[in-house]
């Protein structure tokens, strides 16, 4: 599915960027062209200026002159006097091609009313427009000009073209090929950018995946429970058994649903905490007062390590913050497995304006392959899930508590066996 959406993405973001892409290099191609004919008009009527000049001072026309400036600007000069071409067949062109192309520009003035064979009547000049021509697949421009003498009058019709230089070609051949190469660059870069961003999308529906295999996996063990206990029930002995189990099962399933909806709300991003200003010593010395018993019953000593001076408070949700610490101290009593010293200290000390908590145990300790994943919902390092009374989300449900704190909470080993969890806090200022 996420190799399908990705091709798709992938082929969306080339497209599109593509297309902005053809059309900003469209534009610029239109602003070139457009430019380059406002140029070439422009260097037309310098010439056809430069040649009027040309015939107004100079009686005499040199065909030696014209010829030479036929040859370096391109020009078919095609001069009349009084209506009579003069004796030049000019220089670049053949005779034929050089008449059916006079011939054109005087029939398309013409028909704007200006007749070369004709001398001007209302003024010493008349000029005709400036034509765009195309002969034989090459482009020129063209006009009529008539000046008026004393002894009679004469026409100009000038054209000129204008050869696509080598050099422009060679720079839109470089241009296309930059332009296919970007292509081709930017659908990988696009595939690359895809991938990296579907990355999380991906990784989450699998831990989706995993959470609701794992969920139901932990609900099945205590249905099944439910079922046997309430089938056993229609046989009316040692019925107090197990409607106990029934009860247990109950109320595993309820600390079940209770975490799972917990970690629903941070996920959905609309669990709010209720800050508070906390003393932490009060913090620490009140979840002692809480978990002493449980840890006594259970064969270990709890014991409180706290400065002689007293810690800065701190801003927090206290009563979350309680559950991170009894869930950590849960974990021990769980896990640690103890074998000489028995022992659980919860400690707490200020460095650089930051509060740290310790959970300390002197047991087997956790492996270091295990300790990446101990944050991740529903693991734990009894892979066959013999463990009843933990679900593998205590320790998720502490580092999203932290996290809300703007914490951080990390595992290491104990320096005689056993793990050490640290939250590190900001204090309040």
């Amino acid at each position: 599915m996420f190799n399908t959406l990705r091709k798709q993405l992938t082929l969306l973001y080339t497209i599109t960027t593509g297309i902005i892409l053809t059309v900003v290099i469209g534009t610029i191609f239109i602003s070139f062209q457009r430019e380059a004919a406002a140029n070439n008009l422009e260097t037309f009527q310098n010439n056809l200026y430069a040649i009027e000049t040309k015939l107004q001072t100079d009686s005499l026309i040199k065909y030696v002159w014209l010829a030479e400036y036929e040859n370096n600007n391109n020009l078919l000069i095609h001069i009349e006097d009084n209506g009579k071409p003069i004796d030049y067949e000019g220089y670049g062109y053949q005779s034929g091609l050089r008449n059916d192309l006079v011939e054109l520009v005087k029939e398309r003035a013409m028909e704007d009313g200006i007749n070369s064979s004709m001398p001007p009547i209302t003024s010493n000049k008349v000029m005709s427009d400036i034509y765009k021509i195309k002969w034989n697949n090459k482009n020129y421009l063209g006009a009529v000009d008539l000046i008026k003498e004393k002894k009679g009058y004469r026409s100009v019709i000038l054209l000129q073209y204008f050869p696509m230089e080598f050099s422009r070609i060679r720079s839109r051949m470089v241009i296309f090929i930059m332009y296919g190469l970007g292509v081709v660059a930017l659908y990988v870069v696009s595939w690359k950018f895809v991938g990296k961003s579907l990355k999380p999308v991906e990784e989450n529906r699998k831990r989706q995946t995993e959470f609701i295999a794992a969920a139901s996996h932990e609900l099945k063990a205590p249905l099944a429970v439910l079922q046997t206990s309430a089938s056993a029930l229609k046989y009316g002995d040692n019925q107090a058994i197990f409607i106990k189990n029934i009860e247990n099962e109950c109320v595993r399933m309820s600390n079940l649903i209770e975490d799972m909806l917990l970690l629903a709300s941070t996920d959905a991003k609309n669990w709010s905490l209720h800050q508070c200003i906390i003393d932490a010593d009060t913090l620490v010395l009140e979840t002692y007062e809480r978990m002493e018993a449980l840890c006594r019953e259970q064969g270990y000593r709890l014991v409180v390590d706290l400065p002689t001076k007293p810690l800065p408070k701190m801003e927090g949700d206290k009563e979350r913050l309680t559950q991170v610490l009894s869930i950590l101290i849960n974990n021990s009593l769980a896990y640690a497995n103890a074998k000489e010293r028995k022992e659980i200290r919860l400690r707490a000390y200020e460095k650089r304006n930051y509060i740290y908590i310790q959970v300390i145990d002197y047991g087997i300790g956790i492996k270091e392959e295990i300790k990446a994943n101990i944050f991740e919902r529903f693991y734990r390092g009894d892979e066959a899930r013999n463990e009843k009374s933990h679900f593998g989300l205590g320790l998720s449900i502490a580092k999203e508590i932290i996290e809300l704190h703007g914490g951080i909470i990390k595992c290491e080993d104990t320096e005689e066996n056993g793990s050490t969890f640290t939250i590190k806090l900001k204090r309040f200022i």
